[in-house]
C-alpha cells in the first residue's frame, strides 16, 4: 500500500498577504471590472484609477472607474466602497417608498443650430427607484451633520464635473451630439428603504415607533452634495417652487451583486434631452 502524502500547510505569509489584499477595496473594484467585461454587453471601461482635479471645488482624487455605453457615449462614474458585514439604511423625508424616474445628471449637449449646453440637469431616467434623502450607517454620530455617505457623494460629484470637463470637446463636429454623466456608488453593503407613517413619528424623544424595511437592488438619493454652490438668485427666492432643488444633485447607490443588471436597465429618454438647453 502506497503511503500518502500529508496534506500541504498553508503559508502563514500567504494567509497573512491575502488578509492585506482582502483589507482593502481593491479586489471588490477589479471584481466589478471584469464583470462589465464579461457581462454587460453595450459598456466597456473607459477609464481606470482615472486621476482629477476639480478647481472650483479645491477638491482632486482618483475616480474607481469609468463605465461607457457604446451606443450613447453615456458615462457611469463608480466610486467602489467595500464594507463587512453593514447594512445602509435610507429615508426619505416623507416615509414613502414612492418610485421616481427624475435624476440629476451632467450632460454634455452641442446641439444644432443652439449654444451649446455643459451642466447638470433633472431628466427623466427610467430606472423607477425610491428616492432618499438621508443615509443612516451603524455608528455614524446623530450630531454628525456632514455624514459618511455625503462626504463620499459630495467628492464623486465634484469627481464626475471634472471628468465631464476634461472630456467637454470630445466629440463629433459634424453632427449634434449629447453625453450624460451619472454619479454612482456601488457598495457590498446591504440597502434598505425605511417606509413609515407620520403618525409612527414621536416628538417627545426623536425617534420612529414602527417602521418597515425594504430591502433594494439600488436607490436614488438626491441632496445638496456639491461644495461648488449655486447663489440663490432673487426669481428663486420668490417663487413657488422650492429653491433649493437647483442646488441640488443625485446618486444611484447599487449593491454590488446588482451592478451589472443595473448598467442593463440604465437608459434615457432621449427625448428629455433633445430639449436640454432649448
Amino acid at each position: 500500500m502506497t503511503p500518502t502524502s500529508p496534506p500541504e500547510q498553508p503559508d502563514p505569509l500567504d494567509a497573512e498577504l491575502l488578509r492585506v489584499i482582502n483589507g482593502s477595496g481593491f479586489p471588490l473594484q477589479i471584481a466589478l471590472q471584469n464583470a462589465v467585461d464579461s457581462s454587460a454587453p453595450g459598456w466597456k471601461i473607459s477609464h481606470r484609477e482615472h486621476a482629477w482635479s476639480n478647481p472650483n471645488t479645491g477638491q482632486n482624487g482618483f475616480i474607481d472607474f469609468v463605465v461607457k455605453s457604446d451606443e450613447t457615449s453615456d458615462s457611469v462614474v463608480v466610486e467602489c466602497k467595500r464594507v463587512q458585514n453593514a447594512s445602509w439604511l435610507f429615508l426619505g423625508h416623507t416615509g414613502s417608498p414612492k418610485a421616481t424616474e427624475v435624476f440629476n445628471t451632467w450632460a454634455t449637449v452641442f446641439p444644432e443650430a443652439r449654444p451649446p449646453y455643459f451642466g447638470w440637469v433633472d431628466l427623466r431616467v427610467p430606472l423607477p427607484t425610491a428616492e432618499a434623502q438621508f443615509c443612516c450607517v451603524r455608528g455614524q454620530s446623530a450630531n454628525d451633520k456632514n455624514t459618511f455617505l455625503e462626504k463620499l457623494a459630495a467628492e464623486l460629484v465634484s469627481s464626475t464635473e471634472a471628468l465631464a470637463t476634461e472630456e467637454r470637446e470630445y466629440r463629433n463636429d459634424s453632427r449634434e451630439s449629447c453625453r450624460l454623466y451619472f454619479n454612482v456608488i456601488v457598495t457590498t453593503a446591504s440597502l434598505y428603504f425605511a417606509e413609515f407613517d407620520n403618525e409612527s413619528l414621536d416628538l417627545t424623544d426623536g425617534t420612529l415607533e414602527t417602521a418597515k424595511f425594504h430591502r433594494v437592488p439600488y436607490i436614488r438619493v438626491r441632496k445638496q452634495f456639491s461644495m461648488r454652490l449655486k447663489p440663490l438668485t432673487q426669481e428663486d427666492f420668490h417663487s413657488r417652487y422650492d429653491p433649493d432643488v437647483g442646488r441640488e444633485n443625485s446618486i444611484f447607490v447599487v449593491e454590488a451583486a446588482h451592478f451589472v443588471n443595473f448598467l442593463r436597465e440604465l437608459n434615457v429618454d432621449k427625448i428629455n434631452v433633445r430639449a436640454i438647453g432649448a
